[in-house]
């Protein structure tokens, strides 16, 4: 599915935060990354495409349809959201997780099977939740994702705080379900991942949409160093291009 936002914007109760005139679009069967500094409105904007938050004006349309023509269970069934905290449900088995998340597939039982399998986690189907480490649970989440079987996954900040490990077990994850045509948009704070890993993004500043594009062409020291208040230097590996931010004690040594 194919998602257009134009001209969005929304604004927190009393004012203290805003979103302005944010527009994009993001192509059926690719990932789309959101960037910015903390307070950026990154995790802001993705809770609107949910419609977990209102917008003010502006339009967010999926496949040409307005969302705000479609009842929420309809909009469940298309997207489907990976939190970045992970709840505590008490007494629930992680294929029970998976099992709620699902209710509406056919086939619920092998699209459960496809989640676990897909997200590496059918050793431990059958423990608790509460007993999984903090990594587990966000993996945990992401296959709730997957088994709910929708075609647009938004993910807030699915690789924070995980282990090496885990943080390549999910970057895999996203690349096996764009390869299936699922459309992912993630709030990412790693510029690296919103650089190799992304086939759109955008940058935002105080709410306001800083670049869009094709990371590969925007992304660069200068608008890194507007966006998040640093100077940045770029360097290349045999893996790619890679972008640092300059401490300041190195900075002084420059000079």
């Amino acid at each position: 599915m194919k998602l257009e936002v134009q001209n969005l914007r929304f604004s927190r109760t009393g004012g203290t935060f805003s979103l302005k005139d944010i527009s994009f679009s993001v192509e059926k069967g690719t990932v789309f990354g959101i960037g910015g500094e903390n307070g950026s409105g990154k995790s802001s904007l993705l809770k609107v495409l949910f419609r977990h938050l209102e917008y003010e004006s502006g339009s967010i349309r999926i496949d040409g349809t307005d969302i705000t023509n479609l009842r929420q269970r309809e909009i469940a069934r298309m997207i489907a959201y990976v939190p970045q905290e992970t709840p505590l449900p008490m007494n629930m088995k992680v294929r029970d997780i998976l099992e709620i998340a699902s209710y509406s597939v056919e086939g619920n039982d092998r699209a459960v099977d496809r989640a676990e399998a897909i997200c590496g986690i059918s050793e431990f189907s059958n423990r608790d939740f509460s007993s999984l480490s903090g990594g587990e649970k966000r993996i945990v989440m992401f296959a709730a994702a997957v088994a709910q079987d929708s075609d647009i996954i938004l993910m807030d900040e699915p690789t924070t705080f995980l282990d090496v490990e885990k943080r390549m077990r999910v970057l895999s994850i996203i690349h096996h379900l764009k390869e299936t045509g699922k459309t992912l948009i993630g709030v990412f704070h790693e510029i690296e991942i919103l650089n190799e890993h992304c086939d759109s993004m955008i940058l935002l500043k105080d709410g306001l949409p800083l670049t869009y594009g094709n990371p590969r062409e925007k992304i660069n020291e200068e608008i890194l160093s507007k966006a998040f208040n640093v100077e940045f230097t770029k360097y290349e590996t045999p893996f790619g291009i890679r972008y640092e931010p300059i401490p300041p004690f190195k900075r002084r040594f420059q000079s």
